[in-house]
């Protein structure tokens, strides 16, 4: 977005272990290799990188980080030299908002740097009204950009409404990072108990292996591997009718599911898939406001699936039809690659 608008931009990155980001179409400079879950070599990786990205800084006008922890690096890098500083935020961590001692001290760091900042940009606007402007005495500028697809329309005009029959199956997908085994629970009690109106079609990367194998060693189940996200979207949304995009049963402190917009609700969107969510999230407001899905209060897998198995060929083709006739800037960019660059600018007037 910032080259499209006539910035020169310049890419720092760290390389991550075992992750495979999308491709980068410009020149970059690698600062270090940094590994998940391993914070005490991150560190070490993240102080020696300071030089290196004190020389880049030196040379621009602003530095634009991504992540609360790369915007810590980049103030550091650019102490005393006087520029700008935007943050982009797309998720809260546990930490950020803990009521003990610890949550405490690290909000009041978190607030030293975010004085220093002059912009934070965030996927969700929950994360600028209840946390930033909530949680932070400092009422920093924000900038709501969510996690709208940079994909041509033309792309969906391929997935044309198609009226489900009264008894075909419903395939329903689950795309991404399967890591939640209370969503994989459910999945399985669905095909196990009504596999004859119900298919699952998981995609991405597994985390939980043996719930994995559990479900995929069922009639009804298919896994289709890694894909590249956008590349390979159009071929996995193809095979399915509806899309998984429930979290587990919330706990107290899971504001961050709360306040979250994710991916696939977008995509679900673009493809005209409907879409299962949790109630009380960002998402099921929309589902609920839009009627594009089916909303889930339950925590018992069994209850749930039980439920899900309750809904009809009608309802399905209710919300298809809903999805499809959506306005398209409700899942595309359209103008804020425009906003970005005004707002950006503004910070220089």
């Amino acid at each position: 977005m910032l080259q499209k608008n006539g910035y020169n931009v310049e890419v720092a990155v760290f390389d991550r272990d075992n992750y495979k980001p999308r491709e980068i179409h410009t020149a970059y400079t690698v600062l270090g290799n940094i590994s998940h879950g391993d914070y005490g070599r991150r560190l070490r990786v993240f102080l020696q990188a300071i030089p290196k990205l004190r020389r880049l800084v030196k040379q621009n006008d602003l530095v634009y980080s991504s992540g609360l922890d790369m915007l810590f690096l980049s103030v550091i890098s650019s102490l005393f030299l006087k520029k700008k500083q935007v943050v982009e935020v797309g998720d809260i961590r546990e930490i950020q908002v803990d009521k003990s001692w610890k949550g405490k001290i690290y909000r009041k760091i978190e607030n030293w740097f975010l004085k220093r900042t002059h912009l934070v940009v965030v996927t969700s606007s929950a994360f600028l009204s209840e946390y930033f402007h909530g949680y932070h005495s400092y009422k920093i500028k924000g900038l709501v950009l969510e996690n709208k697809l940079d994909m041509d329309l033309s792309i969906r005009e391929t997935f044309l409404p198609q009226q489900k029959p009264v008894g075909e199956k419903i395939r329903i997908g689950y795309f991404g990072l399967l890591r939640c085994k209370w969503s994989l629970k459910v999945l399985t009690q669905l095909v196990k108990n009504y596999g004859d109106r119900f298919e699952v079609v998981l995609a991405g990367l597994i985390t939980h292996q043996n719930e994995h194998d559990e479900i995929v060693a069922l009639d009804n189940t298919s896994y289709l591997g890694l894909y590249k996200s956008p590349d390979d979207l159009s071929a996995i949304y193809a095979n399915v009718d509806m899309i998984w995009a429930c979290y587990q049963p919330f706990e107290e402190n899971d504001y961050n599911l709360r306040w979250a917009r994710p991916n696939r609700f977008y995509e679900s969107c673009f493809f005209g898939k409907p879409l299962f969510t949790r109630n009380g999230c960002q998402d099921a407001f929309e589902v609920k406001k839009l009627n594009i899905g089916y909303l889930i209060d339950d925590s018992d897998p069994e209850i749930t699936s039980g439920k899900i198995a309750t809904i009809t060929n009608d309802n399905f083709n209710i919300w298809q039809n809903n999805i499809l006739s959506l306005p398209p800037d409700i899942f595309v960019y359209t103008r804020e690659d425009l906003e970005l660059k005004e707002t950006i600018d503004h910070l220089f007037n």
